[in-house]
């Protein structure tokens, strides 16, 4: 799995799995340089990349993101933030 690499900063399953959908999206991006409070911004990410990260979020997390604000998403872009919305 990509998240090997942060195992041992990456706490629960849910930032596991969040940590290996920013390494789908955000192909250029080695694991090791997300950790749980990088920016998705600050390594590469944009909007139009977190669109494609929540629709992600919608099918891999089973979320509703027809009822979720994408506001908080783009407020603390981070996996650790992610995992717990």
């Amino acid at each position: 799995t990509h998240a090997n690499v942060n195992d041992s900063t990456l706490l629960t399953n849910t930032e596991k799995l969040v940590h290996n959908l920013w390494c789908e999206v955000l192909p250029g991006v080695k694991a090791g340089e997300i950790t749980p409070t990088t920016s998705f911004f600050s390594i590469g990410g944009h909007s139009l990349l977190l669109m494609q990260l929540f629709r992600m979020y919608q099918s891999t997390l089973k979320i509703d993101t027809g009822v979720i604000s994408i506001a908080p998403f783009l407020q603390q872009p981070t996996v650790r933030h992610h995992a717990t919305l």
